[in-house]
């Protein structure tokens, strides 16, 4: 086999693995698509886990409007109780994915979204 046809094998062999790759990484953006922006933009949702999982904090925020934070699932609800006790919230009840808050005349909404098996997302809301 002469030396250009080797070169020309190894080319297309390069060729086709980059071709693979790409149909792997298209496939996988679609699959995954519903899942990562559940929530619109998933960058600070990854920047979230990236802090919950290096930092090792069990709660972290990733949005100032309107406030949210994120938890890891196996968790539970303490960090964000925690959270609101220490600001002056006090728990009055749970209705299936909310817990309201009350402090002096106002209430506080705090919705729970299930985001991917491991992480919570905790959306708050102050109604007056």
């Amino acid at each position: 086999m002469s030396i250009k046809k080797q070169e020309r094998g190894k080319l297309i062999t390069r060729i086709r693995i980059r071709i693979a790759i790409a149909i792997i990484i298209i496939l996988a953006s679609i699959a995954l698509y519903p899942v990562l922006f559940q929530e619109g933009n998933p960058l600070p949702i990854l920047k979230g886990i990236t802090a919950l999982n290096i930092k090792k904090s069990e709660i972290v925020q990733i949005s100032d409007e309107p406030r949210t934070y994120l938890t890891k699932t196996e968790e539970g609800v303490s960090p964000v109780t925690e959270l609101m006790e220490r600001e002056g919230w006090k728990l009055d009840e749970q209705l299936g994915a909310g817990y309201i808050f009350s402090k002096d005349n106002s209430e506080l909404i705090v919705e729970s979204t299930q985001y991917t098996g491991k992480y919570t997302i905790w959306k708050l809301e102050i109604e007056d």
